[in-house]
């Protein structure tokens, strides 16, 4: 056990405590002593106000600790997180001088009263759905929950079958003013979205990321879109959800935004069919998708979006190879048959499947594929592809004058991105 010494160290202001996650059973005598120790801490380390806890996650004894000196220091706190929730007594408040918090609630009990007015950073994660931010932050006595200075707001529901019907029956309906808000992020609703349907944004939003969300998709267009300067769309598994359809919800959102914002799309979920066809929105600057893509669907990529810069296709299934492409070898002039695209890929991504096959279809594709984009600067696919082009790379140099970086990626890395 973690001996002190009586000596105080006035001059700290910040601790971590990483502890080991094991599980153990919490006896009475271990119970005095974390209650000794986190006794002792607190005195030594009087003018503590940052508090971040990490690895304790099935250890009882670590989680003990964690709470007792949370408990201990919420009075002066400024900074506090902890990705594994802790329960605290009915009656705890934090600091009324925090202003960075990240958290993970507890489904069990309620959090401590947290003051809404100093915050400037919130991150929370195992949010209810029914989750009263009332009853946690504070409202005004006209009903309002007021932000007075949260910049970064960053809310992760979890979603219990429970509680979907005591959000329609206890419904919050108090109205969240966001005064200097600049970024939101928003991941895990399903059917709805409480937190951006009673939302209301004073500043226009310079970021927005939206995960697994398809409810907050549809009510983008309510938080003035045309005005984000960056959205982050993440299709994953909620699309599973019953009556969720995720690709329409995008596609509506997508609509929605206008103007100089740009858009990074990444969908995750490999159940997700993925049209592009039916996507109007030349505002997409980021695309990553780990579904299956066709070679129709890359050349529909590459032709559709013009503003397209970074472009990384996890599980390309080449399975034929465009006629045009077959035109494309060492020693071949083309250039007279060559059409560049109209886009502006600068960095593209390739996964595919290492079977002899495929590398040999997918080595022309790519060297097809980078003919159509003299904007291209980074080019990252798997070692064998790399070796089967390595003769077009030298023989068509003048058609991607900017190239300036070849990546071997490993075709069995679960993600394949920079």
């Amino acid at each position: 056990m973690l001996q002190c010494h009586s000596a105080q160290w006035p001059g700290i202001t910040t601790l971590t405590v990483d502890l080991e996650d094991e599980h153990e059973a919490t006896s009475s005598n271990t119970k005095e002593s974390i209650g000794s120790v986190v006794g002792q801490l607190t005195r030594l380390l009087p003018s503590l106000t940052n508090l971040y806890f990490a690895n304790y996650h099935e250890n009882n004894d670590a989680r003990a600790v964690c709470r007792a000196l949370a408990a201990n220091y919420s009075p002066q706190i400024h900074r506090l997180q902890f990705h594994h929730a802790l329960t605290f007594d009915a009656h705890q408040q934090f600091s009324k001088t925090l202003t960075h918090l990240d958290i993970a609630l507890s489904l069990s009990s309620s959090p401590p009263r947290i003051y809404a007015e100093p915050l400037r950073y919130l991150r929370l994660q195992n949010v209810p759905l029914n989750f009263d931010w009332a009853l946690c932050f504070g409202s005004t006595s006209d009903g309002h929950v007021d932000f007075d200075h949260l910049e970064t707001l960053d809310v992760g529901f979890q979603f219990e079958p429970s509680s979907v019907a005591a959000t329609e029956k206890n419904r919050d309906t108090c109205e969240l003013r966001f005064f200097r808000l600049r970024q939101l992020s928003v991941s895990g609703c399903l059917e709805r979205c409480s937190l951006l349907e009673r939302a209301r944004f004073l500043l226009p939003l310079r970021a927005v990321s939206i995960r697994g969300a398809a409810s907050a998709m549809r009510v983008l267009s309510q938080i003035a879109a045309p005005k984000i300067k960056c959205i982050k769309l993440d299709v994953d598994t909620a699309g599973n959800a019953p009556g969720v359809q995720p690709i329409a919800d995008l596609n509506r959102a997508l609509k929605a935004v206008r103007g100089e914002s740009s858009i990074d799309l990444f969908v995750r979920q490999h159940s997700v069919h993925l049209d592009l066809h039916m996507f109007e929105c030349p505002n997409l600057t980021r695309i990553a998708i780990t579904a299956p893509t066709s070679p129709m669907q890359l050349m529909v990529l590459i032709g559709k979006y013009p503003r397209l810069e970074y472009l990384a296709l996890h599980n390309l299934v080449v399975d034929y190879v465009p006629t045009q492409a077959s035109m494309v070898r060492p020693g071949r002039y083309i250039g007279e048959y060559l059409e560049p695209a109209d886009a502006c890929i600068k960095h593209l991504y390739l996964k595919h499947s290492t079977a002899y096959d495929t590398v040999k279809k997918a080595s022309v594709l790519v060297s097809f594929i980078m003919l159509l984009l003299p904007s291209l600067e980074t080019l990252a696919t798997i070692v064998d592809t790399i070796q089967e082009i390595s003769g077009v790379l030298c023989d068509y140099k003048p058609f991607y004058p900017h190239l300036q970086n070849i990546e071997l990626r490993n075709a069995n890395a679960h993600y394949f991105k920079p």
